[in-house]
């Protein structure tokens, strides 16, 4: 077990993505309360990566995609809600209903219609879906921010910073994951491996520094 969280610290990069858990961790008691279930969703991320690298290589060999894929679906339910509870507008409340029904059918229709091996092949299209909405989501955030009329320092809220870091992050991911077996059959395009690496820095990084510099007004 300390040699399968060694690789997945060194190798698997686990060491970018705890960072933010434990800065989340420290910061946690001036967070309101959706936002420390984002942090405990983090340490979660940490925790499932080192079981599905134990799992998929002293278990049943090469049988943990199942992990990542029930991880997804758990991370992006998280943002959908948090950006429905965030949003005032209805009108953009049921658009994000709206994409978060698509999400779901596309799962079912890879479950039950598609039928994939979800052991060992990822949930593609609907995460495709699903970084696509948070995309929208997003863009309508910041659009919001730029047309307010309020003064405030946004800069001190959270939200920003993860709409942020996962802007990037899922610009980044979406085209790879379109084009992932392609770019795999060809050594000239696995150094795009290595930028997955360098998208989920900045995120980490962005996260942190949101941590960091956030002031919530703290709710139970």
């Amino acid at each position: 077990m300390i040699e399968v969280i060694y690789e997945s610290v060194v190798y698997g990069y686990l060491y970018i993505q705890i960072i933010p858990a434990i800065i989340g961790l420290f910061c946690i008691k001036k967070l309101d309360v959706k936002y420390r279930y984002f942090v405990l969703l983090l340490w979660y991320g940490v925790f499932n990566e080192i079981f599905a690298l134990y799992y998929g290589r002293y278990i049943v060999i090469q049988k943990n995609v199942v992990f990542y894929n029930i991880f997804n679906v758990i991370y992006f339910s998280f943002l959908f809600w948090l950006f429905y509870s965030k949003f005032n507008s209805k009108i953009f409340k049921k658009i994000i209903i709206f994409f978060g029904v698509l999400y779901f059918t596309v799962v079912a229709y890879e479950l039950l219609i598609k039928q994939i091996d979800y052991t060992s092949q990822s949930f593609l299209e609907s995460y495709i879906i699903g970084g696509f909405s948070i995309l929208i989501f997003v863009a309508y955030y910041l659009m919001m921010l730029l047309t307010s009329s309020k003064q405030e320092n946004v800069y001190s809220n959270l939200l920003l910073w993860i709409a942020i870091a996962h802007f990037i992050y899922y610009l980044g991911f979406i085209p790879f994951k379109v084009g992932q077996n392609y770019f795999a059959s060809f050594k000239e395009f696995h150094h795009l491996f290595g930028l997955l690496i360098t998208i989920t820095s900045l995120k980490s990084i962005i996260l942190s520094i949101g941590f960091i510099c956030t002031h919530q007004k703290v709710q139970s």
